[in-house]
């Protein structure tokens, strides 16, 4: 179990690999996923009354930072996002910081925080290559979604290697569909006779996450 002041250069060395992709980013989604046995979890058994809600507030703080579901390494920094004063966080910190772990680029994850953003992560990218072929196919244009299929390979080998029997892995993997996969030419700037804020310029793609989606995009190298 990381603990909350402790250095990352002695633990380095065997710091796994971050358990959220670099580029995930879930600041605007409108509402987020806690496990609902929080309330029987050894962390209610044992953690006081501040520590406990400090810890529901660093899950809610984690949704904030990029990656989503991470959090700094910066005993300060956690202190206040869980208010808990810098004086007693040194005695809180294990306790508040139960299941979170200090990965290779310095941030804390928590394998079932990471797990519900990973899954909140693809319903989104999923949703937005939809968005691109119906805005392709409506305005007559060749686009290229190689970068939110990387995007989708990404989250969905993280998501493999921390919960290889996840539903949204197999749905991924049984999918008969790739919209990305003809893509060949991303249309540049504003085309003629497109209305502003038209998706097709990038807006009105990131109104929230789609978990009911994430079937879309079959990802043969899922658990690569």
């Amino acid at each position: 179990m990381a603990r909350g002041g402790q250095s990352l250069g002695r633990r380095k060395a065997a710091a796994r690999e971050p358990m959220v992709p670099a580029d995930c980013d879930l600041r605007d989604l409108p509402g987020v996923l806690l496990d609902r046995t929080l309330s029987t979890s050894t962390l209610a058994a044992v953690a006081s009354a501040e520590e406990f809600r400090g810890a529901i507030l660093l899950y809610l703080a984690a949704y904030e930072e990029v990656p989503a579901g991470s959090l700094p390494d910066d005993p300060r920094v956690l202190a206040f996002k869980a208010r808990i004063p810098n004086e007693r966080w040194s005695a809180s910190a294990e306790t508040v910081l139960r299941g979170w772990e200090l990965c290779a680029d310095g941030r804390y994850y928590h394998p079932v925080t990471a797990e519900k953003v990973l899954g909140a992560w693809i319903g989104r990218l999923t949703s937005r290559a939809r968005s691109a072929l119906g805005n392709a196919a409506r305005w007559g244009r060749e686009i290229d979604a190689a970068d939110i299929q990387r995007q989708l390979e990404e989250a969905a080998a993280a998501l493999a290697r921390l919960a290889p029997d996840s539903p949204i892995l197999a749905k991924l993997k049984t999918s008969r569909s790739d919209p990305a996969r003809n893509a060949r030419a991303i249309p540049q700037g504003n085309p003629d006779g497109l209305p502003a804020g038209s998706q097709a310029k990038g807006e009105g793609l990131d109104k929230g996450p789609s978990h009911n989606s994430a079937h879309v995009i079959e990802l043969g190298s899922a658990r690569g």
